[in-house]
């Protein structure tokens, strides 16, 4: 779902939409550190909602809110910092790219970071059961 979002971003995208997320990146980036992680789980928000917007499939967009509310209760919990920063990394990429009409970047990024995300459910899910 999220890669039909991100596919949908990257075509429909206006000037405007695409500063936002250029200075969302920006914003992103300017996190020097990622211990506090709030900060960085706002603006993970903030791209949500902006890639929704410009995605414009309220379908989609009705389909993956409970999955985004899962994913980022578990990341919260069992987040670390460089874990945090990584997945920072990835997301302003992705920015980026759907910001440059880049539809492949855009893609292999939002890919790149659904793989490290699913590596990390399971390692963490593996340690919590066998520490149970």
């Amino acid at each position: 779902i999220e890669l039909l979002l991100v596919r949908r971003a990257v075509r429909l995208r206006t000037p405007s939409k695409a500063q936002a997320l250029r200075e969302l990146s920006a914003n992103m980036r300017a996190l020097s550190s990622m211990e506090d992680a709030t900060e960085f789980y706002k603006l993970d928000l903030e791209f949500k909602m902006q890639l929704l917007a410009a995605a414009k499939h309220p379908f989609a967009s009705d389909a993956i809110a409970p999955l985004w509310a899962a994913s980022r209760r578990f990341a919260w919990v069992y987040k670390t910092t460089q874990d945090t920063a990584l997945v920072a990394d990835q997301l302003c990429r992705t920015m980026n790219a759907i910001a440059g009409g880049d539809e492949l970047t855009a893609l292999a990024t939002t890919r790149e970071r659904m793989d490290y995300l699913a590596r990390f459910a399971h390692a963490t899910l593996n340690l919590t059961v066998q520490h149970a």
